[in-house]
């Protein structure tokens, strides 16, 4: 069951926000599901690429990425040197930076 979280400052919202939004991916594993697919539909048609630029017109928190950015370790034929990740939103900056930080922590 998930909790809800009880913000105490405005500032705090943006953050408890995206946390709330990772409660909801592990609590519906249908949403992993639709991610994968997809993922799996780029890396399907970019096998020949060396370098691969996403626009991702709606990020959020990001959690769909993690799989594409492990690719280029199961990738032995022909690894990519570059994949670049644009987020596109209008909503609030502190969830592009949320996010950012999230992919750059699982990058290293």
């Amino acid at each position: 069951m998930m909790k809800h979280a009880q913000w105490r400052q405005a500032g705090d919202y943006p953050q408890k926000k995206s946390w709330n939004i990772l409660e909801c991916l592990q609590s519906f594993p249908f949403c992993h599901i639709t991610q994968f697919s997809g993922i799996q539909a780029i890396l399907g048609n970019v096998t020949e690429a060396k370098k691969i630029h996403i626009i991702d017109l709606s990020i959020k928190s990001g959690l769909q990425w993690p799989i594409l950015m492990q690719a280029p370790v199961s990738r032995q034929e022909n690894p990519f040197e570059l994949l670049k990740i644009t987020a596109i939103w209008s909503c609030s900056k502190e969830v592009i930076e949320d996010a950012v930080k999230r992919l750059k922590h699982f990058a290293s």
